[in-house]
């Protein structure tokens, strides 16, 4: 049995297409038009459209990140949260891509080359869809963060010899590498305190990159959604670590040596599956009645538990 069915209630967009055995499809993707590049002879530009719903279809917030994290495959980049508009430079095309689902595509060959750019960079932009079901992107379901689209309590295990069968499994073995280095760097430049110079957070946080980047790998060479699932869950695995270092880096009303102590804490939570639950409450023991500190410090908690769950997955 496919463990990735097992794990998504039927109402998620990922669910949706795993459960019908489609090939991969977000959105409607109707190609409005297709016309001759005006500024280059022989190639042709298509306007799509994903959704014929004047809403948002993509968050951009992570349309960002993503092409943040995998600019090093395209030929220029740009994206602007604000403004709900990207641009890049990608295998010779030029790409729009527009917040409400829109999507243009310069200087291909003919109709075909467009439905197989379109078909690469919605698989890349995955995590940032909407689910139908939760209104959050696709890569908060994979992380079970909306809440409403995991079967948290299903004994789902994804181990080595399931990944090995998998066409895109080398990537998240690659990416899981990753990140375990990266939580054994964390763990190290924690105990003597060099965690707060900047050259040694950078190169933690570039052990974290590489595992998001080899997960995108997966979701981009992915064949069908349960590979683009495998890989969503792991980049919410590297982006959430990130997010939680840097939480726990930005608590001020700590001193230097019980930040890094925290970081010691998550580091071992996730690399030797322990449960640190008194030591945090001793944390929260310090700030008496200081409610704002003691609420993001219980917020970074809940977190690392969601860490945990998901990295559970595959031990």
């Amino acid at each position: 049995m496919n463990p990735i069915k097992l794990l998504f209630k039927n109402e998620c967009s990922l669910a949706k297409g795993l459960k019908k055995g489609e090939a991969i499809s977000f959105g409607e993707a109707e190609i409005a038009y297709v016309q001759p590049c005006a500024s280059e002879r022989g190639k042709v530009t298509a306007d799509i459209v994903m959704s014929k719903e004047e809403k948002e279809f993509f968050n951009f917030e992570i349309v960002c990140l993503i092409l943040d994290l995998y600019k090093i495959m395209f030929a220029e980049e740009k994206c602007s949260q604000a403004l709900g508009i990207a641009m890049i430079k990608w295998r010779g095309k030029e790409i729009l891509v527009f917040k409400n689902g829109r999507i243009n595509i310069k200087r291909a060959l003919n109709k075909e080359e467009i439905e197989k750019i379109l078909n690469s960079l919605t698989r890349l932009l995955s995590g940032s869809i909407l689910c139908e079901n939760c209104g959050k992107p696709l890569i908060e379901c994979a992380f079970g963060k909306c809440k409403k689209c995991m079967n948290i309590n299903v004994k789902v295990k994804i181990n080595v010899d399931y990944l090995k069968q998998v066409l895109t499994g080398l990537f998240i073995i690659k990416s899981l590498e990753k990140f375990y280095e990266a939580a054994k760097k964390i763990l190290n430049y924690s105990i003597d305190l060099t965690i707060f110079e900047k050259s040694k957070l950078v190169e933690a946080y570039k052990s974290i990159n590489e595992a998001a980047f080899e997960s995108l790998n997966c979701i981009n060479e992915a064949s069908n959604l349960t590979e683009v699932s495998l890989g969503l869950i792991t980049l919410s695995l590297a982006v959430n670590f990130k997010v939680v270092i840097q939480k726990a880096l930005n608590m001020n009303f700590l001193t230097k040596e019980e930040i890094a102590k925290t970081l010691v804490l998550i580091s071992k939570t996730i690399l030797y599956n322990e449960e640190f639950f008194n030591e945090f409450k001793e944390i929260i023991g310090t700030l008496e009645n200081n409610y704002l500190a003691i609420n993001k410090v219980e917020e970074l908690i809940n977190d690392l538990s969601q860490l945990k769950l998901i990295l559970s997955l595959f031990k």
